[in-house]
């Protein structure tokens, strides 16, 4: 599982408007809001999330907003 602890650590892996990531990830450490597509192959734990649209395994979190999921 890998851990990001800021928002701009998360949005350094988007690229064309997309959060691809093979593993589980941990983004309690802060509110996600991005507007980008997020696929994760695997397990998301999150404290909020508002993003476009989310793809994952397992979604455990206070709070999401999202398009489609």
């Amino acid at each position: 599982m890998k851990i990001y602890k800021s928002q701009a650590e998360f949005e350094a892996e988007i690229k064309n408007n997309e959060f691809v990531s093979g593993e589980s990830i941990d983004i309690r450490a802060f509110q996600l809001k991005v507007s980008a597509y997020i696929r994760v192959n695997g397990n998301i734990k999150a404290g909020d999330i508002n993003a476009g649209d989310i793809n994952a395994g397992d979604i455990n979190a206070w709070n999401i907003k999202a398009g489609n999921i």
